[in-house]
């Protein structure tokens, strides 16, 4: 499933979601109360 993680909000996306900078430097996008972890 979705790996929950934590992060500094970094940047909002076109579809207004917020974008976190994770602690080992990925980028996660938020959605709902789940965070999907996604390499940059």
């Amino acid at each position: 499933g979705p790996t929950i993680i934590t992060g500094t909000a970094a940047d909002i996306d076109r579809d207004g979601r917020l974008i976190l900078l994770t602690p080992d430097g990925r980028r996660a996008i938020t959605a709902g109360e789940v965070t999907v972890v996604k390499d940059s």
